[in-house]
């Protein structure tokens, strides 16, 4: 049987998990969102739009992750694209 304060340390230790993934999703699709609007980039020759609907939504948790992580997440992707782009070289 678990004590109050291993089912409390345990919470702490999946909430830091929780919170720590969210934000590793967030960065992974800036990163898939940056390639995929590199390639639509005429410069690289793709006709046709890859890639999402829109930026993900972590959904929050009011001690682990009570701010919203996806604030700025496409400005983050353009700036990924335009540095994927200048780095082009055919």
């Amino acid at each position: 049987m678990a004590t109050i304060t291993e089912i409390k340390a345990a919470r702490a230790v999946a909430g830091a998990a929780y919170a720590a993934a969210a934000q590793a999703y967030a960065d992974a699709w800036v990163e898939l969102h940056g390639y995929d609007q590199a390639l639509c980039n005429t410069a690289l020759g793709q006709p046709r739009p890859l890639g999402f609907a829109g930026a993900p939504q972590p959904l929050p948790h009011g001690e682990y992750l009570s701010q919203r992580i996806d604030g700025g997440l496409i400005d983050r992707a353009k700036t990924r694209a335009a540095q994927i782009v200048a780095s082009f070289a055919p």
